[in-house]
C-alpha cells in the first residue's frame, strides 16, 4: 500500500504529483513573503543519471551557501518545471532570482535543453536570470544557423540575463552574437571546491569514456590505443561512467556523487573524454588523461586547470599512449587540488549574484 502511494506521488504528471508540487510551491511562496525575502529559484534541475549535471547543482548549492543564501533557494526539477510552468508565474515575484544550472546545454547538441532555457527566459522577462557556467555549440548547418538566430532573439529579449561561459569559444560567441546578454568568462562551478578524499591509490586504471554523439573518432581511437597499451603492460583496468542507468532524485544526489568520487579517488589514474570525468579528477586530486569531445568543452575546461600537473590533455592517440606509459612508470603519489587561480573569477560571480539577489 505504501509503495503504491509513493508510486502515485512520484510518478511525473500524475494528478497527485501535480498537487504535491503546487502545494510545495504555495508553502514556499507564503513562507518567503512572511519573511519578506525574495526566493532564489533553481529551475529545471536534473533527475536523469548524469552525475556531472548533479555535481553542478550540488556545487551551486555550496556556492550560494557560502554567501549565506542557501535558505532562500527553492529547487524545481525539470519534470516539476514542465508540470508547473503555466502556473509558475503566480509563485515567482519580479524580485526573485532564477538560476538555470550549468552544463553543455546551450545550442543544438541537446536541442530540447536549449528549448527549455528559451522557455524559462521567455516566461520570466523581468526576473534576474543567471545561466551558470555553460558550453554553447551550434552546428554549422542551415538548421544550426536558424536555431542560433532563434536563441539570439529569445536571449536578447530579456532585460536582465547573465550567462556564465566556461570556455573562450562560448564567451566569444556570446560577446559576438548576443550583445544584450551579460556574458562572463568563469570556470565550471564544479571547480568551486575541493573534493579530495586522500584515499590510497589502487592498482587499477579506470576508463571513463563517452558512448554518445559527443564522442569523437580521435577519442575512440585513443581509447583503443590506451587499452592495448595497458594490456601489453599487464595493468588492470575497468570501465566506468559518469552517467547511471537510473534516474537520480534530489535526495539521492549527494550519496551517488560521493560513491562515484570515491571510486575515482581510488584509481591508479583515469582516462576520460568526459568534461566532468576530468573535473572530478581535478577536484579529487586524481591523475587523469583527458581527451576532447565534439563540442571541445573538455579542452575548454582544461584551460582552467592546466596548472594542475596531474591532469594531462592529449590531442591524439599517440599522445594518450605516451601519457599512459609515463603514468605507468610513475610511483603513485598524493596530489592536491589547487583552486587559488580560480578564486578571482568566482569572486566576480559572487559580486554579481550579491548585487542581483539582494
Amino acid at each position: 500500500m505504501i509503495q503504491t502511494i509513493k508510486s502515485l506521488l512520484y510518478k511525473p504528471y500524475s494528478a497527485l504529483y501535480r498537487l504535491a508540487v503546487m502545494l510545495r510551491l504555495l508553502v514556499r511562496r507564503l513562507g518567503a513573503d512572511v519573511r519578506r525575502q525574495p526566493i532564489i529559484w533553481f529551475i529545471a534541475t536534473p533527475r536523469h543519471g548524469n552525475l556531472g549535471d548533479h555535481a553542478i547543482v550540488e556545487s551551486q548549492y555550496a556556492f550560494f551557501a557560502d554567501m549565506g543564501l542557501s535558505s532562500r533557494i527553492a529547487e524545481l526539477s525539470r519534470e516539476e518545471y514542465l508540470l508547473a510552468k503555466e502556473l509558475l508565474p503566480r509563485f515567482i515575484r519580479p524580485a526573485d532570482c532564477i538560476v538555470i544550472d550549468g552544463g553543455g546545454n546551450i545550442g543544438t547538441l541537446w536541442i530540447e535543453e536549449e528549448k527549455k532555457m528559451r522557455d524559462i527566459i521567455s516566461r520570466f522577462p523581468h526576473n534576474p536570470i543567471f545561466i551558470f557556467p555553460q558550453t554553447a555549440y551550434f552546428e554549422d548547418t542551415e538548421w544550426g544557423k536558424a536555431e542560433l538566430c532563434e536563441s539570439v532573439r529569445v536571449y536578447s529579449s530579456h532585460a536582465d540575463l547573465t550567462v556564465f561561459c566556461r570556455d573562450t569559444g562560448t564567451y566569444d560567441l556570446f560577446c559576438r552574437s548576443f550583445p544584450k546578454a551579460r556574458a562572463l568568462y568563469v570556470p565550471d562551478i564544479v571547480l568551486y571546491r575541493s573534493r579530495e578524499m586522500h584515499l590510497p591509490r589502487g592498482e587499477q586504471v579506470l576508463l571513463c569514456m563517452r558512448t554518445d554523439k559527443e564522442q569523437t573518432a580521435e577519442s575512440r581511437a585513443a581509447q583503443d590505443a590506451v587499452r592495448a597499451c595497458l594490456e601489453t603492460s599487464g595493468i588492470a583496468f575497468d570501465f566506468c561512467s559518469t552517467v547511471t542507468e537510473y534516474d537520480i532524485g534530489k535526495r539521492a544526489r549527494a550519496k551517488e556523487l560521493q560513491a562515484f568520487l570515491k571510486k575515482l579517488s581510488g584509481a591508479r589514474f583515469v582516462v576520460t573524454d568526459r568534461l566532468h570525468g576530468m573535473l572530478f579528477c581535478a577536484v579529487t586530486g586524481t591523475p587523469c588523461i583527458a581527451l576532447d569531445n565534439v563540442s571541445r568543452k573538455v579542452s575548454g575546461g582544461y584551460e582552467w586547470i592546466r596548472h594542475l600537473p596531474y591532469i594531462r590533455l592529449c590531442a591524439d592517440p599517440a599522445a594518450a599512449v605516451q601519457a599512459t606509459e609515463e603514468y605507468i612508470r610513475q610511483t603513485p603519489e598524493e596530489t592536491t587540488f589547487d583552486s587559488a587561480p580560480l578564486e578571482p573569477y568566482f569572486a566576480e560571480v559572487r559580486a554579481l549574484v550579491a548585487k542581483k539577489c539582494r
